[in-house]
């Protein structure tokens, strides 16, 4: 499922919890200070306002229903089976039992499972598809920087390049 919703600042003020097409959740921290947006990734924390988490293509989450164990129960039902590896920023929920124990597991998938088995393992939300251009736009990016940028920086830039119409162009 892609989102081309668009968000503005606005949005953002009235959400609690935000995500980002790479699978990274950001909580509203502090309502009263203008980076009020707490992000953890790899390289550490980050502070955000409204307008960055906006820019930045991050989706808003809103009042969350109450977690149940019947919740859990549909939301596997209505859980897309996908013979597919799950893709990274995809929301996966996984379910396991023994006897009278069941154990779900609800995650934003993070890199390819291997050696996992794909009958406990459903898709809840796909994760919004990447900009046109993007992926040729990181290839080339990551031959030039090599190691100086992180996976997950290279990829961010690239899609934000990609949505203002930058394209890899060859003389093919």
């Amino acid at each position: 499922m892609t989102n081309k919703t668009k968000y503005t600042a606005e949005d953002f003020a009235r959400a609690e919890f935000a995500r980002h097409p790479d699978g990274r959740i950001a909580a509203r921290v502090d309502p009263d200070d203008p980076d009020q947006w707490r992000v953890t990734s790899p390289g550490g924390i980050t502070w955000r306002s409204d307008q960055d988490m906006a820019d930045g293509h991050w989706t808003p989450v809103r009042d969350p229903a109450p977690i149940t164990l019947e919740a859990l129960e549909a939301a596997w039902e209505q859980a897309e089976k996908s013979g597919d590896f799950p893709r990274r920023g995809d929301l996966v929920i996984k379910r396991r039992g023994w006897g009278d124990h069941v154990e779900f597991r609800v995650a934003y998938q993070q890199h390819k499972l291997f050696g996992v088995d794909w009958g406990k393992v459903r898709i809840l939300q796909r994760a919004p598809r990447r900009p046109e251009g993007a992926e040729e736009l990181a290839d080339v990016m990551r031959e030039l920087a090599g190691y100086a940028l992180s996976q997950r920086a290279v990829d961010e830039y690239a899609d934000r390049l990609a949505e203002r119409g930058v394209r890899v162009v060859t003389d093919r």
